[in-house]
């Protein structure tokens, strides 16, 4: 049983590619670099919202702080977990 919410493990085989993209690049910020941050800013119709807002429900990023008239977002461990990803120790 997943620690979000009670939700069954999100299988990393219905990650779309985006939905990776959108995980990896919040932890590497596309340097390919190994994990070393954990944010990605999304202003509002950013073309990126409707997979934030999946990865929020399934419990595999969470929102944060606002940014401009949107949110910044965050990896879980679950959502890490789940991209074949490990999040930064300190961030």
């Amino acid at each position: 049983m997943a620690e979000h919410f009670g939700l069954p493990e999100f299988p990393r085989d219905i990650l779309t590619d985006d939905m990776r993209r959108i995980i990896s690049h919040s932890l590497t910020g596309g340097s390919g670099k190994p994990p070393h941050r954990n944010w990605f800013a999304a202003s509002k119709g950013h073309h990126s919202e409707r997979d934030l807002r999946i990865l929020v429900v399934f419990g595999m990023m969470r929102i944060g702080a606002p940014y401009r008239d949107g949110n910044y977002y965050h990896v879980t461990p679950r959502g890490a977990r789940c991209a074949g990803l490990t999040l930064p120790k300190e961030c």
